[in-house]
């Protein structure tokens, strides 16, 4: 099934991924010594989406939550809508999609995408930590499993 046009991601902004990685390397060093960073951070919005911008603290925290290529990728990632008419079937392939090739550089898209327009369905944990839910990790909800709980999960 192809899915429709407003839930693709959209196209992103041709950035060089080294020059950003090596501004908030630039940036992370700079507070560490003290030094000026404002310059740098500037630098390093002018290339983000229009709808992006990060600060000091999100450069900061990042390194414990995910790689820098991670965070590069999520910070270039645009900020999906609220789509209140996705069908079960579209929620079911996105969630096959994501459980599929979780390292597909969509796959930060897709996931805000689904917490945007289902924040009471808990997604994120039943496709990548089911075990905090309760599941069995041996057990653990298929892809069309998830997309029946979540989809339910929504008053529509």
């Amino acid at each position: 099934m192809e899915l429709r046009n407003e839930l693709q991601p959209p196209i992103r902004k041709k950035v060089n991924k080294k020059q950003l990685e090596q501004l908030i390397m630039t940036v992370e060093d700079a507070y560490e010594f003290n030094q000026d960073y404002a310059e740098f951070l500037l630098q390093i919005n002018e290339l983000l989406p229009p709808s992006k911008s990060i600060t000091l603290s999100e450069i900061r925290s990042y390194s414990g939550v995910c790689s820098l290529d991670e965070f590069i990728d999520d910070i270039l990632t645009i900020s999906p809508k609220l789509i209140k008419d996705i069908t079960k079937e579209e929620l079911f392939h996105i969630i096959n999609f994501i459980m599929e090739d979780p390292c597909n550089k969509d796959i930060h898209y897709y996931i805000n995408l689904l917490e945007k327009n289902f924040p009471n369905g808990n997604t994120w944990d039943l496709i990548f930590n089911p075990d905090v839910l309760g599941y069995d990790l041996k057990n653990s909800p298929s892809a069309k499993e998830i997309a029946e709980l979540v989809f339910s999960s929504q008053p529509r």
